[in-house]
């Protein structure tokens, strides 16, 4: 409720009405967005949230998906690989040692939910057809046959210990960030 809450607040300033103004509808996969209706600017949007934190990505006229995960120890992280992730990101994972290995896959599952989230397919498919390639600058590729967009991932560490993954088409585009 709180995230849902601050995300009205955010939009309505970027289309310049009340917060209780702010309509959303969801897709046919669950991506909310905006109704037509009041969306004058074309604002595309993606929202996650992870123990205390909530980061919201807002485009115009760009799809975009976004993804947070606290660092914390995880268990049982190799078997979930083995499942969601390609042949070659499982291998690089298993290289790593305990601590850079728990970063490796904090990287590639939020940089593949918020590339799926951007895509609007949502989580729930495909984790194993997108390759994300680690090394700088990030790179998503898709082995889907309906996905041939330029997608840009960027991905850091706050310094309070959350993984943010950001999606976007590859346009140029400036990402800033503010605190609420």
């Amino acid at each position: 409720m709180l995230s849902r809450g601050a995300l009205k607040l955010i939009l309505s300033k970027y289309l310049l009405i009340a917060p209780n103004q702010i309509n959303l509808e969801y897709t046919t996969r669950g991506k909310p967005k905006l109704v037509d209706s009041i969306n004058t600017k074309q604002i595309e949007f993606n929202i996650s949230h992870s123990e205390e934190l909530i980061i919201c990505g807002i485009t115009c006229q760009y799809p975009i998906g976004v993804d947070i995960e606290y660092i914390r120890p995880l268990l049982g992280m190799e078997k979930i690989a083995k499942r969601f992730f390609c042949f070659q990101e499982f291998s690089k994972l298993k290289s790593f040692n305990s601590y850079d290995k728990n970063i490796e896959f904090l990287r590639l599952w939020t940089g593949k939910e918020a590339y799926l989230k951007a895509t609007g397919e949502g989580i729930s498919q495909r984790l194993n057809t997108v390759k994300i390639i680690t090394d700088y600058p990030m790179q998503i590729i898709d082995v889907s046959p309906l996905n041939y967009l330029p997608w840009r991932i960027l991905s850091f560490i706050t310094q309070s210990n959350y993984l943010i993954s950001i999606v976007t088409l590859e346009k140029k585009q400036k990402i800033y960030y503010w605190k609420i």
